[in-house]
């Protein structure tokens, strides 16, 4: 029952990192911060962690999946507190079907 448990919460955990990197590759679109002349900050992106007093069922994966996206160069930092998406890099790091 054990392994049963760990396994399903590896699995859901692994669907919210991904729900999170789609969410922030869709805000960045939305927003058209493609390159670095149009670069948004975070609060701009409403992408942030969460507060001390902010409480959810589910851990919030949102700077879990920012952090991937920097260190794979998707999300690119233009300077001081900016970023945009790279699409050549997000369509490199996208395994094709």
């Amino acid at each position: 029952m054990l392994v049963v448990l760990i396994l399903l919460a590896l699995f859901g955990s692994r669907l919210l990192l991904k729900r999170a990197i789609n969410q922030i590759v869709k805000k960045f679109r939305e927003l058209k911060a493609l390159d670095a002349a149009s670069a948004r900050t975070t609060a701009e992106l409403d992408i942030h962690g969460r507060g001390l007093i902010d409480f959810r069922l589910f851990k919030d994966y949102t700077p879990t999946a920012m952090d991937l996206l920097i260190k794979g160069e998707i999300i690119q930092k233009a300077d001081d507190e900016r970023y945009f998406l790279s699409e050549e890099k997000l369509e490199k790091a996208t395994p094709k079907k």
